[in-house]
This record gives structure tokens, sequence and C-alpha cells, in this order.
């Protein structure tokens, strides 16, 4: 039951997503200002001036990914995040490496949900994420749904 109501939670995703309008912040990352801290000894600017946007598929596929942050929204009440990123151990101390520590709830910033983790049948399946086809998941694009399929959707207007 759980897994025919999928495709449908994912076209409302997919349609809400197209009116979205972004947040504030930069260019690169609506949300989260470029200017923030240092990650693991790489200054901000320095990283966001690498630029974040990858393309695959020859352009037809855009990661669009968030830079991990300790102000990332949580999904989980209460959980806990950040630093993010830091440098556990480090040569100039003594280490034999630099060692980073990345810290957070699995529901942080831009992720996409293992099959498994609202079907316990896939769970048990070992369907993570990394099984997961691009080109599946992306799709091709398609018109938006019909408005009829959404029979309480609120229209402009209709909270006066």
């Amino acid at each position: 039951m759980a897994a025919s109501r999928l495709p449908l939670l994912l076209l409302l995703a997919v349609a809400a997503g197209r009116h979205a309008l972004p947040a504030a912040g930069s260019d690169a990352h609506p949300g989260y200002d470029d200017g923030a801290e240092d990650t693991c000894g790489v200054p901000a600017a320095a990283a966001a001036a690498a630029g974040r946007m990858e393309e695959y598929g020859g352009g037809r596929i855009l990661d669009i990914t968030h830079a991990y942050r300790a102000d990332l929204p949580e999904f989980a009440p209460g959980a806990v995040t950040g630093p993010v990123v830091r440098l556990k151990d480090s040569m100039a101390n003594g280490s034999i490496c630099n060692l980073s520590e990345l810290k957070m709830h699995c529901h942080t910033g831009t992720h996409v949900d293992a099959p498994g983790h609202i079907n316990q049948g896939h769970f048990a399946a070992g369907l993570d994420v990394d099984k997961l086809d691009l080109d599946l998941l992306n799709g091709t694009p398609s018109p938006p749904p019909p408005l009829y399929l959404f029979p309480y959707l609120l229209l402009a207007g209709d909270m006066c």
C-alpha cells in the first residue's frame, strides 16, 4: 500500500518544486550565506569560489546539493548538528594524518532517502541510495499534473 503511494508523493514533490520560491542566500546555495565559518581549514569564501554545481549526462542532470553547515535545517526535533565538519586530528598537532569528522542527522540538508527508508521490504533487501539509477531517479521533464488530481489545492484568492 505504501509503495503504491510513492509515485504520487514523488509527483507532488516535483510539482511543488516547480513553483517554489528561492530562499535568501547566495546564488549557488539559496538560504545559506557563503561567508560562513571555515571548513576543515579551507576558508568558506575559497570553497564557494570553486563552485559547487556539477553537471552529469551532458548537462541533463545538475547537482544542486547544499554545502554542509552547522545551521542546516533538521527534520527530527532535537537532532544534534554541528560543528558539521571539523578537523578531529591534525598532523600539525602530532597526528599521523589529518582526520576530519562529519556530524549530522541523516535528514540534514539536500538528500535522497533510500528506498528502504519507508519500505521495510526494501530495507531488508539492502536497497540503499547507491543502488538508485540517476537516470531513473531524475526522470524526464513532464508537464504539471492536472489540477483535478488535487481536490484540496488552494488557489490564489481562496484565502480572503
